[in-house]
């Protein structure tokens, strides 16, 4: 914020000070960061979530220990790049004005597939699988028999 404001101050010449009294007493201008904008679900995604998560109610209501067996997992693209920071993706807005968006970076260099298993405990299984290979069901049971020797132990 001081650079930008220090910059536009050279480029007019005026002042810092002079500046930054213009953008903010004058213009109502203030600095504001970009907020994250999550997954936006359908109906039937919000209904369908809605529906597992009440069977899960239902059966943990008539044997709590029933969280404990539960084993769930996810897998997504872990990609190397650093993104923008908060302070570097942060532009002058009117104080009236909606905050910008930032929509999260989908290409880079290079990328993992990174699968995670766990359960109430913790994580039970961890696996990166490189860019170059492919999953396939011979990759996928290797995970799966990973995974079981994993809650075995």
């Amino acid at each position: 914020m001081t650079r930008d404001l220090r910059m536009l101050a050279l480029k007019v010449y005026v002042s810092y000070g002079t500046m930054w009294t213009i953008f903010h007493n004058r213009l109502g201008f203030r600095k504001v960061c970009a907020a994250w904008v999550p997954k936006q679900f359908t109906d039937q995604q919000k209904e369908l979530r809605m529906g597992l998560a009440l069977q899960h109610l239902f059966r943990y209501q008539e044997d709590p220990a029933f969280m404990k067996r539960i084993v769930t997992g996810d897998e997504t693209w872990c990609h190397h790049y650093e993104p923008k920071t908060k302070r570097d993706s942060m532009q002058w807005k009117h104080a009236l004005s909606p905050p910008p968006k930032k929509f999260r970076a989908v290409k880079s260099v290079g990328k993992v597939l990174l699968t995670v298993f766990f359960d109430v405990t913790g994580p039970l299984l961890v696996e990166f699988l490189e860019h170059s290979k492919s999953i396939n069901s011979d990759v996928y049971c290797e995970t799966l028999r990973c995974l079981r020797r994993s809650i075995k132990n």
